[in-house]
């Protein structure tokens, strides 16, 4: 047939990207669905012509080729339809996970790591002749006057959860994000909710601040550890390797970040099997606001409980104290009573949700509140 002959040519095209997906695809159907793609393809093929190489495609489309091949065909080439036009196509893909590092490495990062050389941090068999160790650095890269990151130039407790988000996101299989679906991400809000531009602003540079960082690992002792058969294990990346896409329509400017690689962090984490997730429902608790001060606790006490549950945790108690230490929160009594009334609702959400079966305070004879004691159904960790 006449449009057998126009098909064949169209998979002929090198810059045609779309032919050669026909074709992967036509390859695998029977007879009989030949026909009905046929029929149902032949006008929208005979549309496409002119369409732009491949990795254009790819860029306009926020998508990989392998994901525009795994849908559904007429979707697909709606899709690069719309790319070669040229419209603004945000296909982002929705996770209900919140992924969680969980390292020695990611929970020391906020602790003045930057710019402080190579640091050694103990990860196995501490306190003994075989104490097994890694050697670690963060650094800015070279100061450029195009790099412009305000406020405070460490990388803090809530850059660790705006960068959590950003991998969460990526392992979906989001490739292009922008700062909006990350704010969500860590808040537990669906897709649609609307987010002020404040909150924008800081999570844009957050990951900003990650594009210009550079994580060193050497963790080639961990690695044997775990019986990997290498002679060194090092990971030496931007914390995030991405490209920024600022689009503008009808007065409006959206900001992307085209994700290039695995980050790092997260591909050590992955590495060595210290990842967990956690339900983003549970980030979400409406009673209470998505301040910094909020978050970080929040994230910090589901970390501890999400151990907990794996086994991994010797106590099932919480002490105030280790947590304002480790979140470097320095309070005055009233502000730590403010802080337990805020735990407290926290945990009535997640019982509630029945993540944890009940939670209370306790205190040794005679003092003041020590900290809170968990009570949990056992699992295995999540990765």
């Amino acid at each position: 047939m006449e449009k057998d002959k126009e098909i064949t040519e169209i998979e002929q095209e090198e810059d045609f990207p779309l032919g050669e997906m026909i074709a992967e695809i036509f390859e695998g159907l029977t007879p009989e669905q030949k026909e009905e793609f046929e029929r149902k393809t032949y006008n929208l093929i005979k549309s496409l012509e002119g369409m732009p190489p491949r990795e254009e495609v790819e860029a306009l489309t926020g998508l990989t080729w392998e994901q525009l091949k795994a849908m559904p065909p007429a979707e697909a080439m709606a899709l690069v339809k719309a790319a070669n036009k040229k419209e603004q196509i945000e296909v982002f893909i929705q996770t209900n996970k919140h992924y969680r590092g969980i390292s020695k490495l990611s929970n020391e990062l906020a602790n003045n790591f930057i710019n402080n050389g190579d640091i050694e941090l103990a990860v196995a068999k501490i306190g003994t002749p075989d104490e097994v160790c890694t050697m670690n650095s963060l650094t800015y890269e070279d100061e450029d006057e195009n790099i412009k990151i305000t406020g405070r130039r460490e990388f803090t407790l809530e850059d660790r959860l705006v960068h959590d988000a950003v991998c969460s996101l990526w392992v979906k299989g989001n490739r292009v994000i922008t700062p909006a679906q990350v704010y969500r991400n860590m808040n537990g809000l669906s897709p649609t909710e609307p987010v002020n531009k404040l909150e924008i602003d800081k999570v844009d540079e957050s990951m900003d601040k990650s594009r210009f960082t550079r994580l060193r690992v050497d963790y080639t002792e961990q690695a044997k550890l775990y019986g990997l058969d290498v002679d060194s294990a090092i990971i030496d990346s931007n914390l995030l390797s991405a490209d920024v896409i600022i689009k503008k329509s009808g007065g409006y400017e959206v900001k992307s970040y085209k994700i290039k690689d695995k980050p790092p962090l997260y591909a050590y984490n992955e590495i060595t099997g210290q990842l967990i997730s956690i339900p983003t429902k549970l980030l979400n608790i409406s009673k209470l606001d998505n301040t910094k001060e909020t978050n970080v606790i929040k994230m910090y006490l589901l970390q501890r409980i999400e151990v907990m549950k794996s086994g991994h945790s010797k106590t099932n108690k919480i002490k105030y104290e280790t947590m304002f230490e480790e979140l470097n929160i320095k309070a005055s009594a009233t502000k730590k009573k403010r802080i337990r009334e805020k735990i407290e609702i926290m945990l009535k959400d997640w019982k509630d949700q029945k993540h944890i079966i009940n939670s209370k305070e306790y205190k040794i004879v005679g003092r003041k509140f020590e900290g809170i004691e968990l009570q949990y159904k056992q699992d295995s960790i999540k990765k």
